[in-house]
């Protein structure tokens, strides 16, 4: 028994100092494609408590890693509270940067909201997409509250 009570010891222990660690998959780790195509944001923003109706500016500068030119050719949105900018279509060369400014408008209701850009590309002739995710994960602040 007290063998048992030990390693439930330990265990939660060991859980204890693993938690502050573990974070969402999406902000965690960076997305590079098979030819050098980066986000600057990995795989995307996680903006916490959020207040409906306020619009959130974003950058996010994709680089391009790899040792031949990608073409961006146009980014898509999951809905019509989210716009991304960028002059499309655009040959971002090895080695050079190419921002993409995008404006976030939550809906004004409670409860966690996700959306998402995907940046559509092609490289070596295979078209293919960067997703970019924007989260609120904490509930939405209403716009009646003050800051």
């Amino acid at each position: 028994m007290r063998q048992f009570a030990v390693f439930l010891g330990a265990l939660f222990v060991v859980l204890g100092l693993a938690i502050p660690f573990i974070q969402p998959q999406s902000v965690r780790r960076a997305v590079t494609t098979s030819n050098g195509l980066r986000a600057s944001c990995g795989r995307g923003f996680d903006l916490g408590s959020i207040k409906g109706g306020q619009t959130y500016e974003l950058l996010v500068q994709l680089s391009n890693d790899g040792r031949d030119y990608i073409l961006l050719t146009s980014t898509q949105v999951s809905c019509g509270c989210t716009v991304a900018g960028g002059s499309f279509p655009a040959k971002l060369l090895p080695g050079k940067a190419f921002d993409i400014p995008i404006e976030w408008t939550p809906a004004n209701q409670l409860g966690n909201q996700r959306q998402q850009v995907s940046v559509l590309y092609t490289e070596n002739g295979i078209q293919n997409f960067l997703p970019i995710r924007i989260e609120g994960t904490a509930n939405v602040i209403s716009t009646q509250q003050t800051d």
